[in-house]
């Protein structure tokens, strides 16, 4: 997933995009999937509820639809972490 993306790990991927200054939505639902994965909860749910915040359309179910990783192991990842963070189905 992330981390395979930018050569770092999921702590290290979580730090980077808690830098961001103006997150938007994809920003949020990657920590979401990074703090969830970590086994940090509460920072996950709060990645999901900033998530909702700003796309309140966004469901596991249409975020799976949208398939842009070439390799549908790195999608499974990530919707992963968003069941793990509690994004709704």
């Amino acid at each position: 997933m992330l981390e395979s993306a930018i050569g770092t790990s999921r702590k290290e991927a979580a730090e980077v995009f808690e830098a961001v200054t103006s997150p938007a939505h994809w920003d949020h639902y990657y920590m979401a999937a990074c703090y969830a994965y970590l086994g940090r909860e509460r920072e996950a749910r709060r990645h999901v509820s900033r998530t909702i915040e700003k796309a309140p359309f966004l469901t596991l179910s249409s975020l799976s639809r949208r398939t842009w990783y070439a390799d549908s192991v790195d999608r499974e990842h990530l919707l992963e972490g968003l069941r793990n963070a509690r994004l709704a189905a």
